[in-house]
């Protein structure tokens, strides 16, 4: 295949300002990187921003890039995943992932114990004992559903 036709696409890690304190590992800001201008390693990031605490909850979004992520004080990783059509970008890629729900409100003030805590889909307290499933975030959004919905639906060709 003629690789004119295609962009490439990157897992894009960036340094976070303030570490989420209910995570004992380093964890990053993750998304996607398009390089749209192969001269320059400019392109976008499609990625889903917020936080897990706001009834909101986090949103997707493409922030175009300018200038190469590595040149970004912010950079810390960025690894090839694969290339996309260039008659799938932008149109069908971002379509793909607006469809991927992001994370939700996860989190939320208990005023008796004057802390946040895990939250349940409608926004209660889990009871002691009662099991809490993973929290969701950036990287798990990314990486567990919007990489495989790319791939399964054959937008994102793997490398």
């Amino acid at each position: 295949m003629d690789e004119e036709n295609f962009y490439p696409v990157y897992l894009l890690q960036e340094n976070v300002a303030f570490p989420d304190p209910f995570f004992n590992e380093k964890r990053y800001h993750t998304g996607i990187f398009i390089e749209t201008d192969p001269q320059s390693g400019t392109g976008a990031f499609h990625h889903v921003t917020g936080d897990i605490v706001s009834v909101q909850g986090m949103k997707y979004e493409v922030r175009p890039m300018s200038s190469p992520p590595e040149s970004s004080e912010a950079f810390h990783a960025k690894t090839k995943l694969g290339r996309v059509r260039r008659e799938d970008y932008p149109a069908t890629f971002d379509e793909k992932l607006r469809g991927i729900p992001p994370p939700i409100r996860q989190r939320i003030f208990n005023p008796r114990t004057m802390t946040l805590e895990q939250c349940k889909l409608d926004g209660t307290l889990y009871m002691p004992g009662e099991s809490k499933p993973p929290y969701e975030k950036c990287t798990e959004w990314t990486n567990l559903k919007a990489i495989p919905a790319l791939i399964e639906a054959r937008i994102l060709i793997e490398s």
